[in-house]
């Protein structure tokens, strides 16, 4: 292959990177040359007619694979219009890693998108859509009432906390249910996640627990309850989970996890190790009010047992009527 070439070659993965895309090739040449790559090992091609550099797309996450396969399907496929969790991966809402994998796309009637183990189409009396940088999207409205329809049911308790807490209205959501779902497959089952979500939460393994915690039969926690600093009470510490027993005593919880200490976006400008300082100089000036603190990590969250004998042993209430509001 030429040196000229190539150089096109990889001009056009730098414009597709720069736009968080898979390259599609444009002719048959190009076309021929990166499936020559691809099977030299250095391109892959991660679904039919889309490609990345593998260096490039090994260190991208689940997120932003699935991110770059939308953007690469919406060059292939001008005329799809993304719903549901693809819908609302495109708007920026968090979606968890479990529930990736299917493309949604929106199918008036008469429009002929073949569902298969990529591509799942919904059936939509919404023809309208909505062009996000060149990709066209159903409403949020209806980006989340698909959420609560497809995603496992803790993952769109997840979504839904996601968008609630940037900027999604929860009763607009509840009239959307009620005058544009009315009748809809999955209607039912939209109305009790949108009835446990809660967008106090702050990451999605926050929202992820406590449905788990709903399902194992124990009381709702407040969320992100503000504590004063016993040296300073100009200064508040916040509690992932607060549980309040009825002889006034407090049990804190509080969710580990690594993109605590590695993601730049709530490190804040901080190092991990000044992070994880703070962190133990938090706990020991909350040990003044003797308010036990459980700490436990989304391990513990995905091995339900484990989580429940935690629970039990730091003496966190039960309310068996949690079981109700969880599928």
């Amino acid at each position: 292959m030429s040196r000229a070439r190539e150089t096109d070659i990889a001009s056009a993965f730098e414009r597709a990177e720069r736009e968080s895309t898979c390259l599609v090739p444009t002719d048959r040449r190009l076309a021929e040359a990166l499936r020559r790559k691809k099977g030299a090992g250095s391109v892959v091609s991660p679904r039919k007619g889309l490609f990345a550099r593998r260096a490039y797309w090994d260190g991208l996450s689940p997120a932003q694979k699935e991110i770059h396969l939308l953007k690469g399907l919406a060059q292939l496929h001008p005329n799809w219009t993304f719903c549901s969790v693809s819908a609302a991966l495109l708007y920026g809402f968090d979606v968890p890693y479990d529930a990736l994998g299917a493309v949604h796309v929106n199918a008036l009637r008469g429009e002929d998108i073949r569902s298969d183990k990529l591509v799942r189409s919904h059936a939509t009396r919404e023809s309208k859509s909505y062009l996000k940088r060149g990709v066209r999207l159903c409403s949020v409205q209806e980006a989340l009432f698909g959420c609560m329809r497809d995603a496992p049911f803790d993952c769109a308790v997840a979504i839904v906390d996601s968008a609630l807490r940037k900027g999604a209205s929860k009763d607009d959501l509840s009239r959307y249910l009620d005058v544009c779902c009315r009748g809809r497959k999955g209607v039912v089952r939209a109305r009790l996640v949108l009835a446990f979500a809660d967008g106090r939460s702050e990451s999605g393994g926050e929202s992820r627990a406590r449905v788990v915690m709903a399902r194992l039969g124990f009381a709702a926690p407040d969320l992100q309850v503000s504590i004063a600093d016993p040296f300073d009470e100009t200064k508040t510490y916040r509690s992932d989970y607060l549980w309040r027993l009825p002889d006034g005593r407090l049990i804190m919880g509080e969710l580990d996890g690594e993109a605590k200490y590695q993601d730049p976006g709530m490190l804040e400008g901080k190092t991990p190790l000044t992070v994880l300082t703070n962190e133990r100089r938090r706990e020991s000036r909350l040990t003044l009010y003797r308010i036990p603190i459980m700490r436990f990590s989304f391990a513990d969250v995905q091995d339900p047992q484990r989580l429940e004998e935690l629970m039990v042993r730091f003496g966190i209430p039960r309310d068996e009527e949690q079981r109700t509001r969880v599928l």
